[in-house]
C-alpha cells in the first residue's frame, strides 16, 4: 500500500491512502483540493492499474512533475516527489509522520493572526 504525503515548506500537513481514485486540483469535488491559481480544477488523477498506481496529468495548463520532470503518465513509487503548482506531495509506503517534524500553528498575540513554526 501507497501513501501520499502533502508537504508545506518539507513538512507533511496530510496524508492521503492510495486506494480508489484520487483527483487533485483546484475546483472543490477534487478529492485533494489545492488552494492554488497555478493549478487547474481537474489538475491530475491517481488510479490504481493492478498492483500499481498511475498518476495521469489531466491536460493542465501548468503540468504535472515528478522528480522535477514534467509527465503525463507516470506510474508511482516510494519515494516519488510530485509537484502540481506551487504544491509538493511524497510517494510513501508509511502511514506515519514524525510529529516532531510537523508544522506548528501558533496564536498570535494580534487577533484572529496565526503563524507556523517549526
Amino acid at each position: 500500500m501507497l501513501f501520499l504525503r502533502h508537504l508545506v515548506d518539507g513538512d507533511p500537513i496530510s496524508t492521503y491512502e492510495l486506494g480508489g481514485k484520487i483527483t487533485i486540483g483546484r475546483a472543490k469535488h477534487n478529492s485533494i483540493n489545492v488552494n492554488d491559481a497555478t493549478a487547474s480544477g481537474e489538475h491530475a488523477v491517481i488510479e490504481p492499474e493492478g498492483e500499481a498506481y498511475i498518476l495521469r496529468d489531466l491536460d493542465s495548463t501548468n503540468g504535472v512533475f515528478v522528480a522535477g520532470k514534467k509527465i503525463e503518465t507516470a506510474e508511482l513509487k516510494s519515494g516519488d516527489v510530485i509537484t502540481i503548482g506551487t504544491h509538493v506531495f511524497e510517494v510513501t509506503d508509511s502511514p506515519s509522520v514524525d510529529l516532531d517534524k510537523t508544522a506548528k500553528i501558533k496564536k498570535s498575540w494580534i487577533p484572529g493572526v496565526f503563524f507556523t513554526e517549526k
